[in-house]
């Protein structure tokens, strides 16, 4: 079957808008969400989660993982991949400087 070039035209065309729009609504639901978790109180089980950690943890387990996300999501070390993934990764860092805090002073270590 041949496609006419007007009817090729909208179907790119069709195809370009759909996937920014589909681009849009998953980035808007991503920012929902985070607005949805800042609403919620932090307790131990979050950053237990931020850090990935079971619930029966040790405080070497703190600093490993801490410094296993750190060399992960530094933003020094996403810095080539585009502005975009600095972003993310400065948030994710934030989040996980923020569990390891509230675990140096609840278990009063360095």
């Amino acid at each position: 079957m041949q496609i006419s070039n007007p009817v090729r035209t909208y179907i790119v065309l069709v195809s370009f808008l759909l996937s920014n729009r589909l681009f849009f609504c998953i980035n808007t639901q991503y920012k929902l969400d985070i607005n949805r978790e800042s609403k919620y109180t932090k307790d131990e089980e979050y950053y237990r989660n931020v850090l990935g950690l079971s619930s029966n943890f040790k405080v070497e387990d703190i600093k490993r993982r801490y410094r296993e996300l750190v060399a992960k999501y530094h933003p020094d070390k996403v810095n080539h991949l585009g502005e975009k993934l600095k972003e993310m990764a400065e948030r994710e860092m934030k989040e996980i400087n923020e569990a390891y805090e509230y675990f140096k002073k609840k278990y009063n270590f360095k």
